[in-house]
């Protein structure tokens, strides 16, 4: 009866997981599509003469203070055909921090490096960005990336990424990307932030 019992409870349990953002310590999955628009973004922005590796923070933060308002305040007037679905999964993932994987398809070699990591190139005594770059030459710097937001018809994807590239170097955008013929390719991009 005992041991019954107990198979009853482990399954009734696990079937309460499926349906959760975290399930005996493991996080929900990034969509196929988010890591296709991240590829995208990697080629179409980072990629180019000279470079012969990208780097990414591993750990997607979650917990953005923007609201619907807000976004469509910061980005309406420049994306004029941003869906407010869009927007409202945006916001929705972006509620927990998650952490990338290794599912990128890029042309060049990419690292995901974890928090602890960035940290020590920053701590004191840790080189900065002289320490950065001569673990990671010729990358164009550290992306940290977002989540990205789809529409219903998953044919529109919103993101912010943000390049950090040196003491006074760096920039923050909101970019906007269409679906067509099943490629993601850029529409639109606001820069919302530049050192």
């Amino acid at each position: 009866m005992k041991r019954s019992t107990l198979c009853m409870v482990i399954v009734l349990f696990l079937s309460s997981c499926l349906n959760t953002t975290i399930c005996l310590g493991q996080q929900q999955a990034l969509q196929p599509d988010e890591y296709a628009v991240y590829a995208v973004i990697a080629q179409t922005l980072f990629i180019g003469n000279g470079t012969d590796q990208v780097i990414f923070e591993k750990r997607i933060s979650g917990n953005r203070v923007d609201d619907h308002k807000s976004i469509s305040n910061q980005i309406g007037w420049k994306f004029s055909e941003l869906m407010s679905s869009t927007i409202d999964d945006y916001l929705q993932k972006s509620r927990k921090a998650v952490y990338l994987d290794v599912l990128f398809h890029l042309p060049v070699k990419y690292f995901l490096i974890a928090p602890k990591e960035v940290d020590s190139f920053f701590k004191k005594g840790g080189g900065r960005w002289d320490a950065f770059y001569k673990k990671y030459p010729k990358s164009p710097g550290l992306l940290a990336l977002s989540r990205v937001g789809f529409n219903q018809e998953r044919n529109q994807a919103l993101l912010y990424v943000n390049l950090s590239c040196g003491s006074l170097c760096g920039e923050g955008s909101w970019i906007l990307l269409e679906k067509k013929a099943a490629v993601w390719a850029i529409r639109n991009q606001y820069t919302s932030v530049r050192s």
